[in-house]
């Protein structure tokens, strides 16, 4: 941007600090109050172009660096050579473009320029490049939003897994623990029932001590002959118990012991990664607006094959006649029919293609 605060050139020139009013393009100064009202009145500067310095002021720098006389002559620019196309003051041309044919008065060649094709394009490209640049960031924040949206529905649906994961291994766990409930809960009854059955026998034999005991020390020889034929029974019963629990593998030991799933023990080798996040490149959505390109698509109509412009033939369908005046020019209708506007014969005449025209 310009400077903040521009000062008088007229006063400075005189040693004199004035910070100035309005910015004069034809002489390329800035001019304080009294100042201005000199220059607005003398009659070398009174039509001269003037702005106000706060407009002055929003101009961008490499506007206002711009200096609108030679930087060689310190003279004012007059003359536009179009070869080297480049602006020039008097002495210029004296010295460096007496041989140059296409010349122009300066004025002439930058008069109506804010108005010019040139000018309209220039301020269009820039619009258009601004949109364009307003829709891919509209774009990338929407895309912004979207990655955030997918990573916390990646982040969802692995925790669902990583859930899915743990009911299931609670599941397993609990029916385990079920099991070695129930295998311990078995192996207790079968003990416990060779428990009963042994206290059952121990008893007997116990009392069979007692009594063989008490026969040898008070017993005659007769009663302890016919007892000892009972005692035989007896005691023959309880061998035969003791030798049918030791071949039917009741006494062998029993323990609880497991293998654990495999799967499991080497789930921290085996998985190494909880999942793997890649990147999905698709077609970016922007839709870039040039309107150079609709403009052509617009003028230049659909084709099969390219012909030169010398060979269009064209047939009338219509001619309207007028009353208008001064009526003159030509155009395309967009059912691809060509209006020509006919000044001399005050008529207008309508010709459409006859199919081989391709390119104009």
């Amino acid at each position: 941007m310009a400077s903040s605060e521009p000062s008088c050139d007229v006063c400075e020139f005189q040693h004199v600090l004035k910070s100035a009013s309005i910015w004069c393009s034809d002489c390329d100064e800035g001019l304080c109050i009294d100042c201005s009202k000199h220059h607005g009145i003398s009659k070398a500067t009174r039509k001269h172009v003037t702005i106000p310095i706060s407009e002055y002021k929003l101009l961008p720098t490499y506007i206002t660096n711009i200096k609108q006389t030679c930087s060689t002559h310190d003279e004012k620019y007059l003359i536009y050579c179009n070869e080297p196309e480049c602006a020039c003051c008097s002495k210029c041309i004296v010295e460096k473009h007496t041989k140059c044919q296409n010349i122009s008065n300066l004025d002439d060649v930058v008069k109506n320029t804010k108005t010019s094709n040139a000018f309209l394009e220039i301020h269009e490209s820039v619009n258009e490049v601004a949109e364009n640049i307003k829709r891919i960031r509209q774009d990338k924040n929407n895309n912004l939003k979207t990655l955030s949206e997918q990573r916390k529905q990646i982040e969802r649906d692995f925790q669902q897994v990583r859930l899915n994961i743990n009911r299931h291994l609670d599941k397993l766990q609990e029916d385990f623990i079920l099991e070695l409930h129930e295998i311990e809960k078995r192996e207790n009854k079968k003990i416990n029932q060779l428990m009963k059955a042994l206290d059952k026998h121990e008893s007997k034999v116990a009392e069979h001590q007692k009594n063989i005991a008490n026969i040898k020390q008070h017993a005659s020889d007769l009663q302890t002959f016919l007892a000892l034929k009972q005692l035989e029974g007896d005691v023959d019963d309880k061998c035969q118990f003791i030798d049918s629990i030791t071949e039917s593998g009741v006494l062998n030991r029993v323990e609880i012991k497991f293998n654990i799933n495999t799967s499991l023990t080497d789930i921290a080798n085996s998985v190494l990664e909880f999942g793997k996040v890649f990147i999905d490149i698709s077609n970016s959505s922007v839709n870039i607006v040039k309107k150079k390109q609709q403009q052509a698509q617009l003028i230049v109509p659909k084709v099969s094959s390219i012909m030169p412009i010398e060979n269009i033939q064209v047939k009338l369908e219509q001619t309207i006649n007028t009353k208008s005046s001064d009526v003159r020019g030509c155009c395309m209708l967009p059912d691809s029919r060509f209006v020509f506007a006919y000044p001399e014969l005050n008529k207008v005449t309508v010709f459409k293609e006859d199919g081989r025209l391709t390119l104009f």
